[in-house]
């Protein structure tokens, strides 16, 4: 599995708390990348190969982007343990451009 974020601390609490336990539980590891700019990453992901990148930490306004390029994708909402603490003012922006949704706010 691949994860591009902004790196610094913010990627290392996500490694923390996220990959690193998902890795002992499903023994997957997360190959890690960094980006310096939202147009650096769809510049990437443009040019990659089908199934390169899976996981990007993203700034919501670029969501838009990413739909309009057809680089989003469904997320299984029932796999979110914590979907339902996340306020509804944050989704519905989103599922307005998709009700499937591709991220989680």
């Amino acid at each position: 599995m691949r994860f591009d974020g902004w790196g610094g601390t913010v990627q290392d609490a996500i490694d923390k708390y996220a990959f690193q336990p998902y890795t002992a539980k499903t023994k997957i590891k997360v190959v890690q990348g960094t980006f310096g700019g939202e147009e650096e990453i769809i510049t990437k992901i443009k040019t990659s190969k089908p199934g390169d990148f899976q996981i990007v930490h993203s700034s919501g306004d670029y969501y838009i982007k990413y739909v309009n390029a057809g680089m989003n994708s469904e997320i299984n909402e029932a796999n979110i343990p914590n979907m339902a603490n996340v306020l509804q003012p944050m989704i519905e922006p989103l599922r307005k451009l998709t009700p499937k949704l591709s991220a989680v706010p």
